[in-house]
């Protein structure tokens, strides 16, 4: 199933959203020409740190770091930055359908069916539904955290 392009994931997927915007768009805003180079500033870790907090991170690169990582050794590897707006709208529209009262096995079941749906001859195999397991938890912790509760109940 690796063929599939995550755009179309993602479009079977947020056909199932009530939310019209559930799927984000990316607009490339038109050239313009100037004659003068933008300013650039710069900000300057100091030599003396060695890490970094994760709040001076954003949630994004949070996110594909964390669905990059646990990834790593599937056919998936580096994906996550290969497409990094493609992952981080599936990561939006399963928020989306945990906000509309999906739980996370009936969101994973929608998954699912949108990859057979994207891709009816190509069959699903244990690293494609690895794969919507890690952007689902990703998206929940990372996300969407007010949905945490979900990850935190304990299974039967």
């Amino acid at each position: 199933m690796r063929g599939i392009s995550i755009a179309a994931l993602i479009a079977v997927l947020a056909s199932g959203c009530s939310s019209p915007a559930a799927v984000p768009t990316t607009t490339v805003p038109p050239a313009t020409t100037t004659s003068a180079p933008p300013e650039v500033s710069v900000t300057t870790v100091p030599p003396t740190s060695t890490t970094l907090a994760a709040e001076d991170f954003p949630a994004a690169a949070l996110f594909l770091a964390a669905v990059d990582d646990a990834l790593a050794s599937t056919s998936y590897a580096g994906a996550a930055f290969e497409d990094p707006e493609g992952f981080l709208a599936t990561g939006v529209v399963f928020c989306d359908l945990l906000d509309e009262g999906l739980t996370i096995e009936e969101t994973v079941d929608a998954y699912a069916a949108a990859l057979v749906e994207a891709a009816p001859d190509e069959g699903i195999d244990a690293e494609d539904l690895l794969l919507g397991g890690v952007v689902l938890g990703a998206a929940i912790r990372l996300i969407c955290p007010q949905h945490n509760a979900l990850l935190d109940q304990e299974t039967p």
